[in-house]
């Protein structure tokens, strides 16, 4: 299911980044546990609609966004899937056009992950 949810992540970065973007997906620790962030500085989300992109078959009212092909299911299949790993999910809207999304392992330290 992570793998799906990264994926996920990263092509609605893509769709959404209409011109040449680029696109960050960053692994960093915070508080000994790991985050991964996707960021991009696509067409962005604006503040009436951020509350709804988890909904299914959501799609924003932006003209662009319109345009490209989807059903508006992917991102509430992220957090199904996010909610059933246990995963903490967090949309961040720095800006009307930068957004990233970030989420955390909750019930994983750094301290408990051993190395083969």
């Amino acid at each position: 299911m992570l793998p799906s949810i990264i994926i996920n992540l990263i092509e609605n970065a893509i769709k959404y980044s209409f011109e040449t973007i680029a696109i960050e997906v960053i692994l960093k620790t915070v508080n000994s546990k790991p985050v991964l962030e996707i960021k991009d500085q696509g067409c962005g989300i604006s503040d009436n609609e951020k509350l709804q992109v988890f909904q299914k078959f959501f799609r924003s009212g932006s003209e662009n966004t319109r345009k490209t092909k989807g059903t508006g299911i992917g991102l509430f299949i992220v957090k199904a899937f996010a909610i059933y790993i246990k995963l903490l999910l967090k949309l961040v809207i720095t800006n009307q056009k930068e957004l990233f999304f970030n989420f955390s392992f909750n019930n994983v330290t750094l301290s408990g992950v051993e190395a083969n």
